[in-house]
């Protein structure tokens, strides 16, 4: 199905994700999420945002003991939630 036109589409929309170690040290995780639509909302106040996706990964974040963050990929935005890491061993 088509995206509609207008501000925020773009006419290929797309995102990707990833996870990896987040230091030298691995002592810390990364997990991004990106896309390439219009980008965070100027002003966006993550730590206070009221939105429930906001709220959803804020909880994620303090549950993990980490920290979240969106950025401007121009184009886009480049969302990250940093962690510490586990051994599972």
């Amino acid at each position: 199905m088509p995206m509609p036109a207008g501000p925020g589409y773009v006419d290929s929309p797309s995102m990707s994700a990833s996870s990896s170690p987040a230091s030298a040290t691995a002592s810390r995780q990364a997990s991004t999420v990106s896309d390439n639509g219009s980008g965070p909302p100027p002003g966006l106040d993550v730590p206070s945002g009221s939105s429930l996706g906001l709220k959803i990964v804020r909880a994620m974040a303090s549950q993990l003991q980490g920290e979240f963050s969106i950025a401007d990929g121009a184009p886009g935005a480049v969302c990250v939630l940093t962690y510490p890491a586990h051994n599972r061993a």
